[in-house]
């Protein structure tokens, strides 16, 4: 009885650890990040900037002819994947609208984050992070027949030359030549999170990248200072969120990658804000303390030609996986991504085939997941019925030794304990009950659980995905909270139907579980209060069907006691 007891009590106390921990993770202090400070704003139209000190010097130029244009312009590409506009000003993407889920039909979702002036995507920095000159420099640019354009600039600034085009997978292609020491600018972050999801704990916002050691992400959240990641077998680098990605590709050698670290002013979602570099040293200015952060990257070429391949969108897994250098990995499944993976498929076809809509694939997969579990799920439910029935004898042997649990220092009496325990376990024995065999299907449940919330917060099918009436979002909480309520009840109804074979003092924390998981799902995807709530409500008919073929197997008699604890009998006067 002691294992069993001490198992369940292990069982329930990680899984409540492991999803406090996936629920809420613990909050990282924030540490300064390189390199010096250079303020990105964000208001009026296009502007340049002033070289801080410190930037690239102008490049003298030889004898001739200069190549610049007279004012500012935009220029358009359009591909498979979404549409890109640049500036002739330093030659910057300032906006990539990619396919919204939500939406549908043209290009909506802005991924390049909004701001004024400033660097932009294919940005230059000098070669300690500090402005670049060409960034402030009208380039003149053609479009070719092909659909690239071409950006050229010669004159007191320098000389460079940008090429952008899509290429036949969707991936928007640059080619850059420059004088060093330069580097090219993406970020920071990806898309315009309003303040709720830069608050939330589901927001990822990350640096993901692959290099010989495997797969590497770095959370943006803590602004934790970042060593720059090694250029030698780098496969790509990106900037993602939980359902996009902004990913590079090399293709020429790369020195490093520096990650200097922003924060994001708080606004309107979709709005603009102001986007401030976090100081190399030191602490942070008072008007960038207790803003979020966020990731950008430098990437420093070997030489002056820096050539690469970017991928912005939705991190849709086949999408990804039919792409060069294994994409996919960039959609975080967590521990249990060899499961998460085959649910998702599943998912997938249950709304390709049976019923279009994610809330009713979400049902129909646990009931399936609970039917494939039955035979186990069953054998638990004999196992904690027969300890229940064990419970007056174990109790009785219990009660036997109570009286010489300690000695008469008050010290435990390990002797009498291993006695009692020896004797509890060979009733188990005798009986053929598996102590520890109740625990069974909650630790089977947990992996099943974890995988769950894993594609509930990175599915981008599941993004704005609709179950019915006020629950519009599958992704996010239940704006009213009633789902995480009825499931509490449910939970509650189960635990009360279930046998008990414990004291008042562990029937009683059984029944304060459901408040607990109650408030644990308050702020958690709708779609993983859905999954726990079918589960809870096949659980109860499960049980039901139990109880009544116990009180037909025992005689017409149902003998399977609630978790309802007990009335104590007043003592006699």
């Amino acid at each position: 009885m002691e294992t069993r007891r001490l198992l369940l009590f292990v069982v329930i106390s990680v899984g409540i650890l492991l999803l406090w921990g996936q629920l809420f993770p613990a909050k990282k202090p924030a540490i300064p990040t390189p390199p010096p400070p250079a303020e990105v704003s964000a208001a009026a139209p296009l502007a340049a900037a002033t070289p801080a000190p410190g930037a690239v010097p102008p490049q003298p130029v030889a004898a001739a002819e200069p190549i610049a244009a007279a004012s500012e312009e935009r220029v358009t590409l359009e591909g498979p994947t979404g549409v890109a506009v640049f500036t002739n000003r330093g030659g910057q993407l300032i906006s990539f609208k990619t396919h919204d889920r939500a939406i549908g039909g043209e290009a909506t979702l802005e991924l390049v984050r909004s701001r004024s002036g400033g660097l932009f995507p294919f940005g230059l920095t000098g070669g300690a992070g500090a402005a670049h000159p060409l960034n402030d420099v009208l380039f003149a640019f053609e479009k070719g027949s092909d659909g690239a354009v071409v950006f050229r600039y010669r004159g007191e600034a320098g000389a460079a030359e940008k090429r952008f085009g899509f290429d036949p997978k969707g991936m928007l292609v640059a080619e850059i030549t420059a004088p060093q020491p330069y580097a090219v600018f993406f970020g920071p972050g990806i898309g315009n999170p309003g303040p709720e999801e830069l608050k939330s704990t589901y927001h990822q916002r990350a640096v993901v990248y692959a290099g010989p050691g495997g797969v590497e992400r770095l959370d943006a959240k803590s602004g934790k200072a970042r060593p720059p990641v090694a250029g030698v077998g780098l496969a790509w680098v990106a900037l993602d969120d939980n359902y996009f990605l902004s990913a590079v590709l090399p293709r020429v050698s790369l020195a490093e990658v520096r990650l200097p670290t922003y924060t994001t002013e708080s606004r309107a979602e979709g709005g603009e804000g102001t986007l401030r570099r976090v100081p190399t040293e030191g602490e942070l200015p008072p008007e960038q303390q207790g803003l979020p952060f966020d990731y950008g990257l430098e990437l420093v070429p070997v030489s002056e030609r820096f050539e690469a391949a970017s991928y912005w969108g939705g991190k849709q897994f086949d999408t990804l996986a039919a792409l060069p250098g294994g994409l996919q990995r960039t959609v975080n499944l967590g521990f249990f991504g060899w499961l998460a993976r085959p649910l998702m498929i599943g998912l997938e076809w249950l709304y390709d085939n049976v019923v279009e809509n994610y809330g009713w694939a979400i049902v129909l997969m646990t009931v399936l997941i609970k039917v494939l579990l039955l035979p186990l799920t069953h054998k638990s439910m004999v196992s904690m019925g027969r300890l229940q029935e064990l419970n007056p004898r174990i109790q009785a042997i219990r009660a036997k030794y109570s009286g010489r649990m300690r000695d008469k220092q008050g010290r435990p009496n390990l002797e009498a304990q291993r006695q009692m325990n020896d004797e509890v376990m060979a009733l188990y024995r005798s009986e053929g009950v598996n102590p520890a065999g109740g625990c069974l299907p909650m630790v089977l449940q947990l992996p099943v659980f974890f995988a769950f919330f894993k594609i509930l917060s990175v599915s981008y099918e599941l993004r704005h995905a609709p179950w019915l009436l006020w629950v519009q979002d599958l992704s996010t909480r239940d704006p009213y909270f009633v789902l995480p309520i009825v499931m509490g009840a449910t939970q509650f109804a189960q635990t009360w139907m279930m046998p008990s074979a414990g004291n008042d003092l562990q029937r009683k924390m059984m029944l304060l579980l459901p408040i607990v998981f109650t408030f644990l799902f308050a702020g958690a995807p709708s779609g993983l209060v859905l999954y726990w709530l079918t589960n809870n409500v096949m659980s109860i008919i499960q049980q039901w069907f139990y109880n009544r073929w116990k009180a037909a197997r025992d005689g017409g008699e149902t003998v399977v006691k609630t978790s309802k604890p007990a009335k104590k009998k007043a003592k006699p006067a």
